[in-house]
């Protein structure tokens, strides 16, 4: 592609919106470390624009490369991904018990962000070749299987929060696939089980209405007496072994959910990262305390502000203004990947941005609901924002991916 065509067609509608994200989580990170200077802190903004100027690298060798070379490499890039997974296992393990990283030639990385990209071009080069439907079950059960591989993998690191990430874009490429909305429901269904009972504080009666939502929805669907008995008793099977899956959760995890529901019952413990993080951004206001003024932040009252808790430093000085300018620039990113997908000719590609597009969705939505404290806190790093070399660069080489698919989306 000659330099004029490529400047030309290159899509800076998903390029600019990254560029500005990434801008604002430097601008965030090096306020998470002002004024308290030490040599470990001095040197996080330099290692974050080093894993920028990497992943940008990467990002331009991803939109060059033809899409029919990912296509066929797609399950050789998947089976890889699943070894580097496997290796970590082998890997000593650090102070804290778990096996997330490989070190190599004095660097480290998390083959989980890498597993990310080669599950989505396998599962998309899958769906390509299938022909999914309700009486296709076959075809549904290999699409989970693809998911399933990585994503217990991470879960025996241990790493919860990052394997659901897998269970969750599923999803949506299935919808994109033409499979019908009541499979969908009845695939879900079993997880808002789970939730539902969790949330119920005697265990029972959020879940009872949630069966007899199921019981009204399963009616109106006009399903055989069969399909609605069989999906309603196995909500109810999933409903009555949530507590065995409870205590199949780490002690720390069981925490995080507790504290979820009820901040409150330990602010000086394991609820304290939440309600420090809604009194960030609360104290933000509409306009926030400006750059470098935020107290929160400054006084060390947030832990991990420059990791998981970073949009809450970013929320504290920039305010509700500099929130919903955030928000609105990964709006486009999403909306613009779907998109494309929906103009692509090439159903694999489509596939790609479909996939890419929910796991930015995915990442945005629970790494936020966390620190606003919707969702139990997780280690979802925010796109584009959160400190750490391994998601930056997976991150960008998917937007490479995307400004790809956008260039080539009129070809087969």
């Amino acid at each position: 592609m000659k330099r004029k065509s490529f400047i030309k067609n290159i899509d800076f509608i998903f390029l600019i919106p990254v560029l500005l994200i990434i801008v604002a989580g430097l601008l965030a990170l090096y306020s998470s470390t002002y004024p308290v200077v030490t040599s470990e802190t001095s040197s996080l903004v330099y290692k974050q624009i080093t894993w920028v100027i990497l992943g940008l690298i990467v990002m331009f060798v991803m939109i060059f490369i033809p899409i029919r070379v990912i296509y066929a490499l797609s399950y050789t890039l998947y089976i890889f991904g699943i070894f580097l997974l496997i290796m970590v296992f082998f890997i000593d393990k650090d102070t804290s018990g778990t096996s997330r990283w490989i070190y190599l030639f004095g660097f480290q990385f998390q083959p989980s962000e890498f597993a990310k990209i080669t599950t989505i071009i396998a599962l998309s080069r899958f769906l390509a070749e299938s022909k999914i439907s309700q009486n296709n079950v076959k075809d549904i059960i290999i699409s989970f299987v693809i998911v399933s591989i990585p994503m217990i993998l991470i879960r025996e690191q241990p790493d919860l929060g990052t394997s659901l990430i897998f269970a969750l874009f599923l999803f949506p490429l299935l919808f994109w696939a033409d499979l019908p909305i009541f499979s969908l429901f009845v695939i879900i269904a079993p997880f808002i089980s789970i939730v539902a009972i969790s949330l119920s504080t005697s265990r029972i009666y959020i879940f009872l209405i949630w069966m007899v939502i199921l019981t009204i929805i399963l009616y109106l669907s006009k399903k055989r007496l069969w399909v609605t008995i069989l999906n309603y008793m196995v909500n109810l099977a999933v409903g009555i072994t949530a507590p065995y899956l409870w205590n199949r959760l780490k002690p720390y995890q069981q925490e995080r959910i507790k504290n979820f529901l009820n901040p409150g019952m330990d602010p000086r413990g394991a609820g304290y990262q939440i309600l420090q993080s809604k009194t960030a951004i609360g104290s933000g206001g509409f306009r926030g305390k400006s750059f470098l003024h935020g107290t929160q932040s400054h006084l060390r009252f947030l832990p991990e502000q420059h990791t998981d808790f970073i949009f809450s430093v970013f929320g504290e000085e920039f305010g509700f203004l500099g929130v919903i300018t955030i928000l609105g620039l990964y709006l486009m990113i999403i909306i613009h990947g779907i998109n494309v997908a929906s103009f692509c000719k090439n159903r694999f590609a489509g596939y790609i941005a479909v996939g890419i597009s929910s796991i930015f969705l995915i990442h945005i939505f629970v790494n936020i609901g966390m620190t606003v404290g919707l969702l139990p806190v997780t280690g979802i790093p925010l796109p584009f924002m959160t400190y750490g070399g391994s998601a930056m660069i997976s991150f960008l080489a998917m937007v490479g991916l995307l400004i790809n698919i956008s260039i080539n989306r009129l070809k087969y």
